[in-house]
């Protein structure tokens, strides 16, 4: 899932890839990981991870619609992310 957001965060953030070649690609994937963007979907993915490992069965159903409400990404970067 990193490697999924690394390449999506690249496309949304306009990071330049000078080629194909694995060093290339290893430079943006770092100068996204540093964007406000990745880091804002980390974080979201991180809480609501930790969030569902302390939940109980009881409380499962109510945390599983709340976040069928919302996405990860942030609105300005939703359109974007469905064309991707």
């Amino acid at each position: 899932m990193l490697d999924m957001m690394e390449d999506v965060c690249i496309g949304l953030t306009d990071t330049p890839v000078v080629s194909n070649r694995g060093t290339d690609l290893e430079k943006a994937m770092t100068q996204v990981r540093k964007t406000s963007l990745f880091q804002e979907i980390f974080m979201h993915v991180q809480n609501d991870l930790q969030t569902a490992l302390l939940t109980t069965l009881t409380e499962y159903e109510a945390l599983r619609k709340e976040y069928g409400q919302y996405m990860i990404i942030p609105e300005q970067y939703a359109v974007r992310m469905l064309e991707y």
